[in-house]
C-alpha cells in the first residue's frame, strides 16, 4: 500500500525544486492489515518537481530508491534538515534510531539527491547511551566488589570533512561525553568517528 510520507521545497544551485516522498508498506495477503515486525520497515520513493519557466514540471519519479523505518512504517516528519555535499548534490537528513536491551541510540539517515536522482545514503549515528541498564549511582568505573555498570552517554553533530570524493565527502560526527570502555564496565570520553562512501552508502570507517 502506497501513501504520501512528507514533501518539502529545496534549492540546488539557482534552481527550485519541490519533492513528494511516499511510503509503500507491506501488506499482510491473509488478513490484509499492515505487516508490523520490528524490521519492517517501508518502501521509500520520491516524485520531484522542478520550477521551470514559473511551472512545476516533473523531473523524475522513483517508487522505490530506498528503505527506512520499523514496525511497519516511518516517522512523522514535518521538515527535513538539508546537508549540502557538494555544489550538485544535497541530502535530506531525517531523525532515526532505536533502543534495544536497556541500550538506545539514534542519528540521521540520509536521502541524497543529484542529476535529477534520489539514492539512499544509509544512516549516521550521532547519540547513544545506556540509560536502561546502568547503574544510576556508578558514573565512574565500578568497584570489583559492586558489580555494577556505570551510566554513560553521548551526542554528536555532522559535518563535511573535504576529501578524495567531492560529490560524496567523508562526514565527521563529532561526539561530546561519555561512551562504554572495551571492557564494557568502564567509561571513557566519546571519541568522534569518520563515515566514508563506500560507493553505495556511508559507513563507520572505523568498522571498515
Amino acid at each position: 500500500m502506497s501513501s504520501i510520507w512528507f514533501e518539502q521545497s529545496f534549492k540546488l544551485g539557482n534552481d527550485e525544486f519541490h519533492v513528494i516522498f511516499t511510503k509503500t508498506q507491506e501488506i499482510d495477503p491473509q488478513s490484509g492489515a499492515i505487516v508490523k515486525a520490528h524490521a519492517q520497515g517501508v518502501k521509500v520513493g520520491a516524485i520531484t518537481y522542478k520550477q521551470v519557466d514559473g511551472q512545476w514540471q516533473a523531473v523524475s519519479r522513483q517508487p522505490k530508491f530506498g528503505d527506512f523505518g520499523e514496525w511497519g512504517d516511518v516517522p512523522e516528519v514535518k521538515q527535513a534538515d538539508i546537508l549540502q555535499l557538494s555544489p550538485e548534490n544535497i541530502a535530506f537528513m531525517i531523525d532515526a534510531g532505536g533502543g534495544m536491551g536497556g541500550f538506545f541510540e539514534s542519528g540521521k539517515a540520509l536521502f541524497a539527491y543529484s542529476k535529477n536522482s534520489w539514492r539512499d545514503l544509509g544512516y549516521i549515528q550521532t547519540d547513544a547511551d545506556n540509560s536502561g541498564a546502568c547503574d544510576e549511582q556508578s558514573e565512574q568505573a565500578p568497584s570489583d566488589e559492586g558489580g555494577s555498570i556505570p551510566c554513560w552517554s553521548y551526542t554528536g553533530t555532522i559535518s563535511i570533512v573535504p576529501g578524495e570524493n567531492a560529490e560524496y565527502p567523508d562526514l565527521l560526527v563529532t561526539r561530546t561525553g561519555t561512551e562504554s570502555g572495551e571492557n564494557g564496565v568502564s567509561i571513557v570520553p566519546a571519541k568522534n568517528v569518520t563515515y566514508v562512501f563506500n560507493g553505495e552508502k556511508y559507513v563507520d570507517a572505523s568498522k571498515l
